[in-house]
């Protein structure tokens, strides 16, 4: 992954900071040379002293040889033996002097490529710490553009393909019983069948890992990154073990939506050589990206699920029927309008109580959701009344699928451990351009018939009747 990141990397070298370590350096060589230097110069002046002194007893000797020629000679040839102790002396300390100007040097040098390699680590240091926030920045931003779990999914496939191409990776996830994972994005690396992967590329079931519970999952379980140098050691993880393509090495990221480990990101390589740990650090970077950006989503789906529908019975409510009144009519589609009601709801609330009430609501939701098909809209107007809308369906069609579901909601009353009750149902017909509000009307008014009537049963409205009739005759 790091070889062929298309991320920039952050940072550049800092040559103010080279420019000070070269300058300690040569600071270091010249203090160096300076005090062999001076130590030089001091040793040669006490040599050439000693040496004028000894030439200078010598003459004084001379003069006075024939008044102390003992006493003379024996002093100047003392004085000579110290003159040339201390020659010997200055000639040491002048080899100890150069010899400590090298050890400066030598210092000096060592200090600095010292300083130079600390330099260069902390550089690189700061370098991929750029690089690092720079992916995350890019990384949740690109999340942040997502509006579907889809979305999500994609992102991370096209992320690692473009980070590291031919890394044979996938990511699955619980489902709602979070009993089992499911791959929800996989590289091309691994849908081609790359390092072990059972199927042909077009096959999304053909899994990277056979893991299929959370709980099967060693990364999951423990909620950090786990790498297994092979699938071979003892220690490696059981489902990396038995692959068709051999023995490989594995990387597992757990991902938390929520709060909840439910999924993990997972990569092979071939056998001996995990990822490095930058790669590592990115997998793990963008799966907490991708667990946050879902936990949104859903949250979000959720909230707007909640908002939509009514919480006792799970139906829409009544702004969102109204949502899908404006989309039919935009796109042209003329339906049939229901009204229903449950017939004698008061009275089955004040003998068997408001649970019981409630219950029957429930009821009628469940049948209405069954019995209807996925295109039709059914929704809790309010109370005990509910609006079906029915897509191209024409008034005669509608009353028998009208009538169809008046009787399995008196059969189902039977097993619903529910008392007894029934529904009537008002029906218009509603064409692209009529006015909603008014053909649901007549709906109700046909509604009121059915009550008057008896009951239990289905009646159309003779307005709309007269409007289909003429449609029918254009």
């Amino acid at each position: 992954m790091g070889s062929s990141s298309t991320m920039p990397r952050g940072g550049t070298s800092t040559p103010r900071l080279y420019l000070r370590v070269v300058a300690l350096g040569c600071l270091w060589c010249l203090l160096g040379i300076a005090l062999g230097t001076n130590l030089f110069v001091r040793l040669r002046a006490i040599t050439e002293s000693a040496g004028d002194l000894s030439a200078h007893t010598s003459a004084q000797a001379d003069l006075a040889l024939n008044e102390r020629a003992g006493t003379a000679a024996t002093a100047a040839a003392k004085v000579e033996d110290l003159a040339t102790v201390l020659v010997g002396q200055s000639h040491r300390i002048n080899r100890e002097a150069l010899a400590t100007g090298v050890v400066a040097f030598g210092l000096g040098i060592t200090l600095t490529v010292i300083v130079a390699r600390m330099v260069r680590r902390q550089e690189l240091a700061q370098a991929n710490d750029r690089e690092r926030q720079e992916f995350h920045s890019r990384v949740s931003d690109a999340f942040g553009m997502t509006h579907a779990d889809d979305g999500a999914y994609a992102l991370v496939t096209e992320i690692i393909d473009r980070l590291a191409p031919g890394l044979p990776a996938e990511m699955l996830l619980a489902d709602s019983s979070r009993a089992h994972l499911t791959p929800v994005a996989a590289t091309h690396a691994a849908r081609d069948g790359a390092c072990g992967v059972v199927g042909d590329g077009g096959d999304r079931s053909a899994s990277l890992c056979p893991v299929r519970s959370p709980s099967h999952c060693p990364a999951v379980r423990r909620g950090h990154a786990m790498t297994f140098s092979s699938s071979e050691d003892f220690d490696s993880c059981p489902n990396l073990r038995g692959r068709p393509g051999g023995a490989c090495s594995g990387t597992c990221v757990p991902i938390s939506i929520m709060g909840q480990h439910v999924g993990v990101l997972h990569a092979v390589t071939p056998d001996r050589h995990p990822l490095a740990p930058a790669e590592i650090e990115r997998l793990s970077i963008l799966a907490a990206k991708a667990g946050e950006r879902l936990g949104v989503l859903r949250a979000f789906a959720q909230s707007e699920h909640q908002s939509a529908r009514d919480p006792l019975t799970g139906l829409l409510n009544r702004r969102s029927l109204e949502v899908e009144v404006q989309r039919l009519q935009r796109s042209g589609c003329s339906f049939s309008i229901a009204y229903a009601d449950i017939d004698h709801f008061k009275r089955l609330n004040d003998t068997h109580g408001h649970e019981t009430g409630d219950k029957a609501l429930r009821l009628l939701s469940r049948v209405l959701r069954e019995a209807l098909r996925p295109s039709d809209v059914t929704a809790r107007w309010g109370g005990e009344e509910f609006v079906i809308l029915l897509p191209d369906l024409d008034l005669d069609t509608a009353r028998v699928t009208l009538d169809r579901l008046r009787s399995a909601v008196v059969e189902s009353t039977g097993a619903g451990h529910v008392p007894h009750f029934s529904v009537s149902f008002g029906v218009s017909y509603c064409a692209p351009e009529d006015d909603f509000f008014e053909r649901l009307a007549e709906a109700d008014s046909a509604l009121l018939a059915a009550k008057s009537a008896g009951r239990n049963r289905v009646i159309a409205a003779k307005p709309a009747m007269a409007t289909l009739t003429t449609a029918q005759a254009a």
